[in-house]
């Protein structure tokens, strides 16, 4: 994966107005880019193998997209990373039919996950703090992106039969979304301080 990343990064050097000491921003981009297009195709796959091929896409996209504007977990290594995101879609699909029963479970479980977001978002790495206009910003479109998931959750559920599947992976894509970025908290505890959180708040 790596020796990809660097051809295409010294493609991109060589046929772009880029600048030399730039280069490793695009090498960590394109690394980037191209291990979160092989774990996706991976899921995917899987879930096609298993005959869950859209809620594993609804599941990756809610998940990914609140995880890009409010943060969350981050492994160490892009094995790690893997490995998390395997585990956690495995534990999800077998925990899925107890979903497509209990319509509650779906409705307890997003609302715990939108508490999560309002609670903690938006989480970064203390490595890469952002400005506090932008953390504003990505605590606005958290919250209202997580609310705007929980009335998904609550029209399926309404609806009913038929869509008990989507209202189920709706409602665990936002719970897991909480839950990571509760694991980041926990895992940088005292690195994400009061301070920096009231100054996102005022």
């Amino acid at each position: 994966m790596e020796t990809i990343a660097l051809k295409i990064t010294n493609h991109i050097m060589d046929t772009c107005d880029v600048l030399e000491e730039d280069r490793e921003i695009y090498l960590y981009g394109v690394d980037l880019l191209l291990f979160s297009v092989l774990n996706i195709f991976v899921l995917v796959t899987a879930g096609a193998f298993i005959g869950r091929t859209a809620e594993t896409v609804i599941l990756l996209s809610i998940f990914g997209f609140l995880q890009s504007v409010g943060g969350g977990f981050h492994a160490e290594t892009h094995l790690r990373c893997f490995l998390c995101m395997l585990i956690g879609w495995a534990f999800i699909m077998w925990c899925f039919p107890l979903l497509l029963l209990y319509s509650s479970v779906s409705l307890v479980i997003a609302i715990i996950g939108l508490s999560l977001v309002f609670l903690l978002a938006p989480v970064e790495h203390p490595n890469a703090p952002a400005s506090p206009k932008k953390q504003k910003m990505m605590l606005k479109l958290t919250r209202a992106s997580a609310l705007i998931i929980i009335f998904f959750v609550l029209l399926f559920m309404i609806l009913g039969r038929g869509f008990e599947w989507v209202c189920g992976i709706t409602a665990t894509a936002l719970f897991a979304s909480g839950i990571s970025m509760l694991a980041f908290t926990l895992r940088h505890r005292g690195t994400w301080t009061h301070v920096q959180k009231e100054a996102i708040h005022e």
